[in-house]
This record gives C-alpha cells, structure tokens and sequence, in this order.
C-alpha cells in the first residue's frame, strides 16, 4: 500500500515537472515580426545582447530573456498644425515655431522619413535607450530650426525649394553624424506666417507680378513694331531687287536689240561688198564712190526690186542714198 502511495507521489511529481518545463520552455521562445529588427534583452542583468541584430525569426533566447523591437520600414515624423499625418497616425508635434535670419517669426509643417542602420542598433539602445525617437525628434527640430535662421524672409515666398533641399541636406548630414539613421526623404509642406505680414508679403508680390505683367506687354508692343520694320524693310528690299531685275532685263533686251541690228548691218554690208566684188565695181578707176553706189542700187533695183514688188525705201547705214526695201 505504502509503495503503491509512493508510486502515485512520483508519478504526480514527474507529470507537474514536466507541465512546468513545457511552460518555462514555451515561455523561453519569443518572435521578431517580418518588419522588425530586434535585440535579445536580457531582465535577469539588465543588459542587452551586442552581438547579433535578429530579423524575422522565432527563437529560443532563454528564461528571463525577450527581443526588444526596432522598426524595419521607414519612420514617419510629422510636423503640422492639425492632429495626425493624414495616414491614421499622430503627428510627432505642432509646426515648426522658429525664425527667419531678419528675425520674422515663422511656423514650419514639414514631415520625413528616416530608417535605422542595422549595424548600429546596439549603439543606439545603449547611448539613448527606449527613448531613441522622442531624441531623434528634438535633433531633427533642432536643426530645423537652425536652417530656417540662415534665410531671409523673403526666401520662404519666394524659394521654397531652396529652402526644402537645404534642410534636406542639414537634417542627413545631422543623421550621418551618429549614423543610427538613414534620412529617406523630407517634405516641406507650408510656411505660415502672421497674417498681416503675409498679407503685406502677398501684396507686394502682386504689385511686383502687375510690374512685371506691364513690361511684358511693352515687350510685346516693341516686339510687334519691330516686326512691322522688320516686314516694310524686306517689303523695300523686295520692291528694289524687283525694280533691279526689272531694270537688268530690259538692258539685256537692249543690248541683245543693239547686237542683232549690228550683225544685220554687217550682214548687209558683207553681201553689198560682194555685189561690188561681184560687178567689178571696186576695181574700177574711172568710178567715184557715188557712181559706185549707184550702180549697186540700180543693180538691186533692177534685179530684184522688180521681182519682189518693192513699195518702200529706207535709209541704210554707210550708204547716202536710200535702199529699196526687199
């Protein structure tokens, strides 16, 4: 009876030892999420292990012992004036209240985006602990801050872009000095100023685009007269080289006139030369010129002036007497 007591005593033993190992075992394991980093924190020394960044993973990492998570994807801070970032999530705090380099005072809303550095995760808990982003956002206004005291007033109407690509390049160069985060990107989404002083801002805008709206139209207007000079010069130019053309043809057509008159003329002087030749009228001593010319003449009368019914007479170069025409 006694070992049979015995018996169940052990047995009541061995099964709460083996509830109790299944519950310390199964309270030993823990898991790291597909977009989380994590560090093994050990509660029994207070210290977190340097030696390994886990990924998504489930682990065994002992009694006592649990991740502490970091985020993989990028971490959203916000700066505005309304309560959230406009994707469901808390703005890190009202805009921006800072200055310009002429002493305006100015409200900045801009948001960003920065991511950790794996390696330097341990880093990170160690100098500033669980309070790594509330750090991270003073840093970030801080150095917002300092960029906006370099520019006057007049950059923030004027060059936003300006603006936003140097704080850009501030805020990374602040990250990069610690190197725990990454600076993705930073939006500048508004600058609000006090009222009456944007209200003189925008007025003096204004009158500065009617200025330059007025000497756009003179430009136009002098534009425009320029290409109504421009158009009666070429009109003139055309009318010249027109009367020029002009001018050149009809000397042409003169000069061509003057050389067919001159080779009829020689032509008729050749063929009167051979008639001569022909008659024998050139060999002649007793003849003078007039007589020649007359012989010649009566020559063509009779020969040919019969035959071709000549009506009319006209003077011909080098001769005296008038030439029936033929």
């Amino acid at each position: 009876m006694a070992s049979e007591k015995a018996w169940s005593i052990a047995c009541f033993c061995n099964l709460l030892m083996l509830i109790i190992g299944i519950i310390l075992t199964s309270c030993s394991f823990d898991t790291v999420g597909p977009l989380e980093y994590a560090l093994v924190y050990d509660s029994n020394w207070k210290a977190v292990e340097r030696d390994e960044v886990y990924e998504e993973t489930r682990s065994f990492v002992g009694l006592g012992r649990s991740f502490v998570t970091f985020p993989r994807e990028f971490i959203p801070i916000s700066f505005r004036s309304t309560t959230g970032n406009g994707d469901g999530r808390p703005a890190d705090g009202p805009t921006i209240d800072s200055w310009s380099g002429d002493g305006q005072n100015i409200n900045v809303d801009l948001s960003l985006q920065i991511s950790l550095v794996k390696e330097n995760i341990p880093k990170l808990y160690y100098v500033w602990g669980q309070y790594w982003k509330n750090i991270a956002r003073i840093q970030i206004l801080r150095t917002i801050k300092d960029t906006t005291a370099t520019f006057p007033t007049n950059v923030f109407f004027e060059n936003r872009a300006l603006l936003a690509s140097t704080m850009r390049r501030r805020v990374r160069e602040m990250l990069e000095e610690d190197n725990f985060f990454k600076l993705e990107d930073l939006q500048l989404r508004s600058i609000i100023l006090p009222e009456p002083f944007e209200e003189a801002i925008l007025d003096k805008i204004l009158k500065i685009q009617q200025q330059n709206t007025t000497r756009y139209n003179q430009e136009v207007v002098v534009l425009m007269e320029q290409k109504e000079v421009e158009q009666a010069v070429a009109e003139a130019n055309a009318s010249v080289t027109l009367s020029t053309a002009s001018a050149e043809g009809d000397r042409m057509v003169r000069v061509q006139k003057a050389k067919a008159l001159r080779e009829l003329v020689q032509t008729y002087a050749e063929y009167y030369r051979l008639i001569k030749d022909e008659l024998g009228l050139a060999d002649d001593p007793t003849l003078s010129e007039d007589e020649r010319r007359a012989a010649i003449s009566f020559f063509i009368w009779s020969r040919m002036g019969k035959r071709h019914m000549a009506t009319s007479a006209r003077q011909m170069v080098g001769f005296e007497t008038p030439m029936v025409s033929i």
